[in-house]
């Protein structure tokens, strides 16, 4: 099962327990819909993949248009915007993402926590890099290059729990909401 960054929802369980793969890609109104190529050409190479766009945003209806015009509407799968992306990452083989712009990459911390490997654009931070889960490629790399990279992937690992790792780069939501409460307290004790 490769799928390539975001989230889904219960009605995808009929694609877990199939021999499908799935290729979740998350799609932002920021993004140019160039670096979907990649995926697409992922879904030429590997026919029985699926790939799922998680999100919603300015570029939905071109993104659409784009898929029926290379005849692959039956592998892509739209969730729009769903709550789940934990349980969605659960099924994931690969996290693709190919960002032109990103900083610290929030999406990018929850896929390593669980254990999915990641191939990622040379523009994302590199301080979202906390497991050995995730290899980097040029973003302007040849999209054939993205998907052979993807394809490496398939049934090649196993995936753990590295939640553990997470947490040790300092990126536990509850410890560093307790720390941000605590600074603001202790700044706003000094000030009275």
């Amino acid at each position: 099962m490769i799928i390539i960054a975001g989230s889904f929802s219960l009605r995808f369980n009929n694609f877990a327990s199939s021999l499908l793969n799935l290729i979740a890609v998350k799609y932002l109104s920021a993004k140019p819909k160039d670096n979907f190529k990649s995926s697409f050409k992922y879904l030429k190479i590997d026919p029985s993949a699926k790939l799922v766009l998680v999100g919603d945003g300015d570029l939905k209806k071109s993104i659409k248009k784009k898929i029926d015009d290379l005849n692959i509407s039956d592998s892509v799968v739209f969730t729009g915007i769903v709550p789940n992306v934990n349980e969605i990452a659960q099924c994931f083989d690969v996290f693709c993402f190919p960002s032109l712009f990103e900083g610290l990459s929030v999406a990018m911390v929850e896929i390593q926590a669980t254990g999915v490997k990641s191939v990622i654009s040379d523009t994302i931070s590199k301080e979202c890099i906390i497991t050995d889960n995730v290899e980097m490629l040029p973003i302007d790399a040849n999209p054939k290059i993205w998907a052979d990279k993807l394809i490496t992937f398939k049934g090649t690992y196993i995936k753990k729990n590295m939640l553990d790792s997470v947490e040790k780069a300092n990126f536990d939501i509850k410890k560093n909401a307790m720390w941000l409460q605590e600074f603001y307290l202790n700044e706003y004790n000094n000030k009275h």
